[in-house]
């Protein structure tokens, strides 16, 4: 259960907008109509609504075609057909403006209905709270949450959509709140409403409280699924919590739950984020133990993890492995393979990686560069790192902050102070402002003395 400290934390919250929701939430009052059974008039033929027709619109609704869901609502929405049965029809295309995720056309649909004089009711909110959380809009379903809670009861399946639209947002506070709200009013809340509260936190980096509503989840009598113990374990993982992930996956496996790939990759990230690349290494060959194939998200963490201390042996070690596994190396892996030899101090190797990702690529991205860039800001060869920026350029790619950082790292030898200022008059002409440690560098460099140490990717 959750301790009564952690519920007053929660009621705390900065939110006025989810509180203001909770409030009229905690006053929900009963439903005034049933679509059901208007839904059952509707296909009685004597309205001249077929039920095939009828049953192509809710198709075409559950499948998020609003196009094809507004030629049959135009076929099927017959003028002086009772305000019950229209209001069933505009429901329905608001579903399935809802379920293809546009919250402008169901705005649009749902301002036409109130323009019309059509009735609401709470299945019609229900529509407009998913389309928002469908459109990432938290903001957008706490609001319409709070329109309908003054009017109508709200159900789990609308409460859950607004969770949802927190928990794709990371707003782990406002999606708890909504959680305790629903939890005080009786609603039946399932596993995916669960999950996406666990989701929330776990996006947020908050695995205490992740795994605070797990326990929740399991005092309550519900059933966790596999998708909630791996939104917990990547709670966990965001912060680089290994013990953690490593608990969850215990209650996971307790629960006679298999991990999947999913479970796998965020187990590998947390030891990447911690630095432990034999335990990242490990997670690997646990998965490939398991009947788990490994995907590229594996791959590439573990290789971040070999990034991280430069072990570039390592690093390409998982890049054979991953082709031996059937994978194509994507940019993220190439990345971090010239990351590693710029941490161990190999420039030639990490532009031999760069090239490789060119072959491979045809334009690597600016990370790519910029670590290339480090990698001669560390052993100061300013001519290649001079050289790197041109090539960028000729590659159509703008050089940033920490390119410009780099290479004036890179400017320790003779001179260096003239390549400086050359380098700062580029900048100015390409409108790139240098961050406070940028700028220190610059400062070093004008001064005379040494850029000191390369910024640490």
């Amino acid at each position: 259960m959750l301790d009564l400290a952690a519920r007053c934390q929660l009621v705390a919250a900065r939110s006025h907008g989810a509180r203001r929701a909770v409030t009229r939430v905690g006053i929900w009052r009963a439903a005034a109509i049933s679509s059901s059974s208007v839904q059952a008039r509707a296909w009685g033929g004597h309205i001249g609504v077929g039920k095939e027709r009828w049953d192509a619109l809710n198709r075409r609704a559950e499948h998020g075609d609003s196009a094809g869901a507004e030629a049959l609502w135009l076929q099927l929405c017959i003028v002086g057909d009772p305000l019950q049965i229209k209001t069933v029809l505009y429901n329905t295309l608001l579903k399935a403006c809802a379920n293809g995720g546009d919250l402008q056309r169901t705005v649009a649909w749902y301002s036409r209905m109130r323009r019309v004089g059509i009735r609401v009711n709470e299945k019609t909110f229900g529509k407009l709270v998913k389309a928002s959380a469908r459109a990432g809009d938290s903001a957008e379903a706490r609001r319409w949450l709070e329109t309908m809670a003054a009017d109508f009861s709200a159900n789990a399946v609308v409460v859950s959509s607004a969770i949802d639209a927190c928990a794709r947002e990371g707003l782990a506070e406002e999606a708890q709140l909504l959680m305790l709200a629903a939890r005080d009013a009786k609603l039946s809340l399932d596993t995916v409403t669960y999950g996406s509260v666990v989701s929330a936190c776990g996006k947020a980096g908050r695995s205490s409280e992740a795994a605070a509503w797990l326990g929740q989840m399991r005092d309550d009598g519900v059933t966790a699924d596999a998708a909630t113990f791996n939104a917990a374990i990547h709670a966990a993982a965001v912060g680089g919590r290994t013990d953690e992930a490593r608990a969850r996956l215990a209650e996971m496996r307790a629960a006679h739950l298999s991990p999947n790939v999913i479970t796998f990759a965020s187990l590998i990230d947390a030891s990447a984020k911690a630095g432990r690349v034999d335990e990242a290494v490990e997670w690997l060959q646990e998965a490939r133990e398991a009947s788990v194939k490994p995907n590229d998200v594996c791959y590439n963490s573990a290789a971040s993890a070999c990034a991280k201390v430069g072990d570039v042996e390592r690093a390409e070690g998982l890049l054979a492995a991953m082709q031996d596994d059937g994978l194509q190396p994507d940019i993220i892996l190439f990345t971090n393979l010239i990351r590693a030899c710029a941490r161990a101090g190999r420039p030639e190797d990490a532009a031999a990686w760069l090239q490789k990702a060119k072959d491979a690529f045809a334009s690597p991205d600016i990370v790519c560069y910029n670590s290339v860039l480090n990698a001669y800001a560390k052993s100061r060869q300013t001519r290649n790192a001079l050289d790197k920026l041109q090539e960028m350029r000729e590659n159509q790619l703008k050089p940033t902050a920490v390119s410009y950082t780099s290479a004036l790292s890179a400017c320790s030898c003779a001179g260096g102070a003239e390549v400086a200022q050359r380098l700062l008059r580029q900048m100015q002409l390409d409108r790139v402002e240098l961050d406070k440690f940028g700028r220190g560098v610059a400062e070093r460099v004008l001064r005379g003395g040494s850029g000191n140490r390369a910024r640490r990717h």
